[in-house]
């Protein structure tokens, strides 16, 4: 210590020597006071100010903040020696500024990656940026950012160039994982920041702070205000972590009361019945449950045989808690893992202790074991063929979270909410296809749940998968550990990622395979918030070229490593403060682990040479476990269900309807519901004076063990009545059939939110005239045959029923629109006589073939029907005799559309009916149609085409685009208008009959394009418009025709017809 002061003394008096044999005269002109160097404020840098710079060094003069400023010029954000001899240099003309040096990007970018401790990419990687290439002295940070999405997408990185606050404020916000989500940034010179709302976020996180109210954007970033940042960004990445040590604490809202398990004799849905001596309640309370950690509020209090019993509903969020400051590192419950699909075996390895919290409020935290799962899958069918093997080894799963936030009024404020998995698994999934099977194929396996109780009434569930598609062979091993996860500081999201190894593929195939975990983060069964990570190996490869029908691989196949993360929206921070997204945290263009080349026919070349999408093949059609055996329906007894009156009114006095709910303790597995029930009847004091009959409009099905379940006849029969509760269906996923009971008319909503998906089969009486709204929507159906008596079928009926092989439709139904769209499963559909297809009735569903019989039409949206839009698998069409009409859009965009059967009754065909169906390579026009639509067959796949002699106008854009090299048209055409024969470059000859009297332009676009085009017709009018209506080399006409005009006017080769 001696000897450093001794040497700091030296190197003062050193300085202060050499400051004597500097010209006193200093600086010449006049300078701003107190600007940098000009310690004193007299406008002038010279040997005086560097004298007080020393003193103040050594302590013996005390500089204000204006004078701090002034003296510190080299940037790094104090005083010292350094400043002194830059100083001096400058008095000595040796350097021409005392501003401090700014940092160049590659530089600051090289400090950021260290203080966030952002994971280097792949050395094998290509560079990202040209002006970085492997030899720059910072490339590995340079690649690492990039890969990580920290750097703007701006071409070139310029390395050299100063760094700006600006591409500070960016690259910062971006390396801490924080995303825009609608901010607007509010200062001075806002109009000047490109990147607004990272400003804003870098504002709000103390990153940077505004200047005399404005941002700067283009100020140079000096070291000092880079240390700045990164001091304040490594002070966020510290509140990630958790302090094992914390002293958390839940405040609840003041009368929020925690009632003890002796309270409680049963819980209803809505009901719960005390036990004498419980505290005393009453309307507008709220209370948690001890057993479910469920809160609830009163809405009124009542006694029913000597029991006192509450009637609920669940509060709003912010009635319950007033503020969190909790913090918890938690482990999974592996022992009450749960399978999630049939064939899942689970065993456990390597037992080790930890910590395992409890998921009540009034307890902190227990022990337990934490083991290892080892789970395995085999031969699960993925196809026709195809079978998979999956083991997967999940080491028991770590939640960290830390949850600060408060309520005020209806408003959530998170101060800092972390949740992270940290998550590691071995992935080995072999799959084998027959070499004649090319379809691609993919499957979601839901494999098991692990709850982890957080305490304090905090809860996650997490819930691991295995996602993959897949063509042909492929043999697959993957390695992840990663941490992922959300946090969100003042209310602004971002995403954490750690990616801490690496994978190993080998794919022949296209191919997108990995782990998939999801978790949902709660506070007394309130959900907060949730997201999907869904990582792993991935081979993408775009397939180019074809030949006649049949397809020649070509593409770009590249090998990388994966990840995304989505945050619902279906939580409180998705409903409350609007925070939600998905983003692909690595992807093909920014993964550390990337591989690619090119390749046609199975042979690497360096580039590709053709250049038409091949076209894909139909998916297996997913299967379903068997049917268990359900049973012979039996009626309820008293007590297997609880009834009461279905209004909203308490204590009515003259109840319409019933609500049956069957309780959990039912064991039964096939019910029948009653009809009508038993509800009190109350007076004008609310005393009850008896009980009355009335309809059962409402059932509620809580017991796991009902399988099947008959609906009464009056379920639905007030649906459209001003009760809101009229016709309300509650149905478990083990549910699996329903049956609607004899003189049943309407069939309402089946399955919602709340469960009813799992019904796989349903039986429906002679009586049926209306399916209603999204009666089966999402349910697992996979035949249907509706009776005769079927007369509408509402808007996303039997929407996103994937597993639905067969439809049986009766003669002259209306279906409504989407009801049958997203039917993935779907393969041939029969619109029977006389039926009204609605807007997008099977919009994006499996089919291959469709037949439309007699008389049906097409319903709209006001604009199209696009009855059978993006059927991306549709192959063949058939309108049979006797079909009047094709709807607008009706097979828009059904890439593979290749045979079309078209009935001469059809009379009139919509607007773009065929529209990119680009495998369409002919068709017969019919004879009852007389005007070829609008865009009728625009990007279409046609090759040539005869136009009939009953054709008289051709629409716009009719054959825009279309690859033929010929067209015939008949005798009888009168019309052509605007782009109605705009072929591609392909097209050889059109010949136009003497018939055409009108060929029509927009001005701006031309109508017949052909490199030979013969014009029959001696006066027919041509428009000119900006570019004329004929683009061609050479037009074969009659001599003195109005076609010999329009060639001389426009350059075009004329010859004599």
């Amino acid at each position: 210590m001696n000897r450093l002061k001794k040497f700091t003394s030296f190197v003062l008096v050193f300085v202060m020597l050499c400051s004597l044999f500097i010209a006193t005269a200093g600086t010449s002109a006049a300078l701003q006071p107190y600007c940098k160097g000009d310690v004193t404020g007299d406008g002038q840098i010279t040997t005086k100010d560097v004298l007080e710079i020393q003193k103040s060094i050594a302590n013996m003069l005390a500089f204000t903040q204006q004078q701090e400023d002034a003296a510190e010029v080299t940037g790094d954000g104090k005083i010292s020696i350094s400043d002194v001899l830059k100083i001096q240099k400058y008095i000595a003309k040796m350097i021409d500024t005392l501003e401090p040096e700014a940092l160049t990007k590659a530089r600051w970018i090289d400090m950021l990656v260290q203080a966030c401790g952002i994971a280097n990419a792949d050395e094998a990687s290509d560079p990202y940026y040209e002006d970085v290439p492997q030899e720059h002295l910072y490339y590995t940070p340079v690649q690492a950012a990039a890969a990580f999405g920290v750097l703007p997408d701006e071409g070139m990185l310029y390395p050299d160039n100063a760094a700006t606050r600006e591409y500070a404020a960016y690259t910062a916000v971006h390396a801490l994982g924080f995303y825009d989500n609608g901010y607007t940034l509010s200062c001075a010179d806002a109009a000047q920041v490109t990147y607004k709302p990272e400003a804003f976020i870098a504002l709000q996180l103390s990153l940077l702070s505004l200047q005399d109210g404005s941002f700067h954007p283009d100020g140079v970033l000096t070291l000092a205000q880079a240390q700045e940042v990164l001091s304040a960004a490594e002070r966020i990445k510290q509140g990630e972590q958790i302090d094992p040590d914390y002293n958390s604490t839940v405040t609840y809202q003041s009368g929020v009361l925690q009632l003890d398990a002796s309270d409680i004799v049963s819980y209803g849905e809505n009901t719960v019945t005390l036990a004498a001596g419980s505290p005393q309640l009453q309307a507008g309370d709220v209370f948690v449950e001890p057993e479910s950690q469920l809160a609830r509020q009163v809405v009124r209090v009542q006694t029913q045989n000597g029991q006192t019993v509450v009637q609920t509903q669940q509060p709003d969020f912010t009635q319950i808690a007033d503020s969190f400051d909790v913090q918890q590192t938690a482990y999974g419950d592996v022992e009450e893992a749960q399978p999630l699909e049939e064939g899942v075996e689970i065993s456990y390895e390597q037992a080790v202790e930890k910590k395992v919290n409890s998921a009540k409020a009034q307890e902190s935290s227990g022990t337990g074991i934490s083991q290892k799962l080892v789970v395995s899958l085999a031969n699960y069918p993925i196809g026709e063929g195809v079978n998979a093997s999956f083991r997967i080894e999940i080491p028991t799963p770590q939640v960290d979270f830390k949850f600060k936030g408060q309520i005020t009024g209806d408003s959530l404020y998170i101060e800092d909410m972390y949740v992270a998995l940290q998550q590691e698994a071995n992935v080995v999934m072999e799959v084998a296809a027959s070499t004649e099977h090319t379809a691609p194929l993919g499957t979601n396996i839901k494999l098991l749940r692990v709850p982890v109780p957080l305490g304090y009434g905090f809860f996650v569930n997490v819930d691991f998968g295995l996602k993959a598609t897949l063509e042909g062979k492929l043999a697959l091993t993957t390695s992840i550990a990663e941490t992922a996860g959300v946090r969100i500081v003042h209310n602004m999201p971002a995403t954490v990622h750690d990616l801490k190894s690496s994978i190993q593929a080998e794919i022949n195939a296209s191919v997108k395979a990995g782990v998939e975990a999801g978790l949902v983060f709660s506070f007394l069964k309130f959900d907060i918030m949730d997201f999907t990570l869904f990582s792993g190996a991935a081979a993408e490869l775009s397939v180019l070229g074809k030949i006649s029908e049949y397809a020649q691989l070509c593409g770009d196949a590249v090998v990388y490593a994966f990840a995304e993360l989505s945050l619902g929206d279906k939580s409180l921070c998705g409903q409350l403060l609007g925070i939600t997204y998905k983003v692909e945290l690595m992807n093909k263009d920014n993964s550390i682990l990337r591989f690619g080349t090119h390749w046609e026919d199975g042979q690497f070349i360096p580039e590709c040479t053709r250049n038409d999408a091949t076209r894909p093949t139909a998916p297996e059609v997913p299967t379903q476990p068997p049917l268990p055996d359900l049973g012979t329906p039996s009626a309820l007894q008293e007590s297997e269900f609880t009834v009461y009156s279905n209004s909203e009114t308490w204590a009515d006095p003259d109840p319409k309807e019933g609500a049956v709910t069957v309780e959990e303790s039912c064991t039964k597995q096939n019910i029948i519901i009653p009809e009508t029930v038993q509800v009190p009847k109350y007076d004008q004091a609310g005393e009850q004076v008896g009980l009355v009959s009335v309809p059962v409009t409402r059932v509620s099905i809580y017991s796991p063990h009902v399988l099947a379940v008959t609906l009464p006849k009056t379920l639905f029969m007030y649906a459209e009545s001003d009760n809101p509760l009229s016709g309300s269906v509650s149905l478990t996923e083990n549910v699996v059939s329903v049956t609607f009971a004899p003189g049943t008319e309407k069939i309402g909503e089946i399955a919602s939110y709340s469960g009813g998906h799992g019904v796989r089969q349903v039986q429906l009486p002679d009586s049926v005239t209306e399916i209603g709204d999204n009666a089966f929507c999402g349910t697992a159906l996979e035949t249907l045959a509706l009776p005769s008596s079927v007369q509408k079928i509402g808007s996303n009926a039997f929407s996103d029923c994937t597993y639905l092989r067969e439809l049986e439709l009766p003669a002259g139904v209306q279906i409504g629109a989407m009801a049958f769209s997203g039917c993935e499963s779907l393969r041939e559909v029969v619109v029977p006589q006389g039926a009204v297809l609605g807007y997008r009735s099977f919009y994006m569903s499996g089919l291959e073939t469709v037949t439309v019989e007699k008389d049906v039409t097409f319903g709209t949206d006001g604009y199209s029907s696009s009855a059978f839009e993006d059927n991306k698998y549709l192959y063949e069409a058939v309108f049979e005799d006797g079909a009047k009409e094709i709807g607008a859009r009706a097979f828009y965009s059904c890439p593979l559309l290749t045979k079309v059967t078209l009935a001469d009754s059809i009379a009139e065909a919509g607007q773009g009916a065929f529209e990119f169906c680009t495998s369409l390579k002919s068709v017969t026009i019919p004879k009852g149609l007389n005007k070829i639509s609008e865009r009728m067959f625009m990007d279409s796949g046609l090759t040539s085409v005869v136009i009939p002699s009953n054709i008289t106008e051709i629409g716009a854009n009719a054959f825009d685009s279309c690859d033929m090299t010929t067209v015939t048209v008949e005798e009888g055409l009168r019309v052509l208008d605007e782009g109605a024969l705009r072929l591609s470059s392909l097209a050889q000859r059109i010949t136009l009959p003497a018939s055409l009297q009108e060929i029509r332009t927009d001005g701006y676009m031309q109508t017949v394009c052909a490199n030979t085009v013969i014009i029959k017709s001696p006066n027919v009018k041509i428009e000119q418009g900006e570019v004329g209506a004929i683009w061609a080399q050479e037009i074969y006409a009659p001599s003195g025709s109005t076609a010999e005009q329009y060639a001389k006017q426009n350059g075009i080769e004329f010859h004599t017809l």
